[in-house]
């Protein structure tokens, strides 16, 4: 194929997925703010079992030392003691940043459900992102129809998603002006 026909083809292709993008016939593969609220949500649980499960390692750690090694072990000619002590204590801390990063996000997620907590919906978030039931249970709990939950919790989600990602939304509201 020669540069001329290539270029016509690449031209024509560029122009299609364009076109595409304006009509929102292409998903894009980052998520939204809505999905990653949503995920958010459903890992929230996760996120606490997280911290328990790093806490409980450090305390392995300091009990037992390093997996797979032993505090006995010395090297000939340095002070090995001192090595494993520095290695024990790099791993300790290096724990306590990545708990002190999910306990960041943890806060973040419930400062964001403080600003909806009063809504009379609410239990939606409960039911179906903390306890794992379906529209269909929570409907059936709270005593409102499958509409009427399903309606309220995408409500709920687009507030959250702003406390949350406010300026990804800001983003997406840019991006959608310009392709309207």
């Amino acid at each position: 194929m020669d540069k001329e026909t290539a270029g016509v083809i690449k031209k024509a292709v560029d122009q299609t997925v364009e076109q595409l993008k304006r009509e929102n016939m292409i998903i894009k593969a980052e998520k939204t703010p809505y999905q990653k609220t949503e995920y958010l949500l459903y890992n929230y649980q996760n996120f606490k079992a997280a911290i328990k499960e790093k806490d409980d390692k450090i305390v392995d750690i300091e009990t037992n030392g390093l997996p797979g090694t032993s505090r006995s072990i010395t090297q000939y000619g340095g002070s090995g003691t001192k090595e494993y002590e520095i290695m024990e204590q790099e791993a300790i801390d290096s724990i306590n940043r990545s708990i002190a990063r999910t306990r960041k996000s943890i806060d973040l997620i419930e400062r964001a459900l403080k600003h909806i907590k009063g809504d009379k919906y609410y239990l939606i978030i409960e039911s179906i992102y903390f306890q794992g039931k379906t529209l269909e249970e929570t409907a059936q709990e709270i005593e409102k129809s499958i509409p009427t939950v399903a309606r309220n919790r995408k409500r709920l989600i687009n507030k959250l998603k702003i406390q949350l990602f406010s300026d990804d939304v800001i983003k997406e509201l840019l991006e959608n002006e310009k392709n309207a």
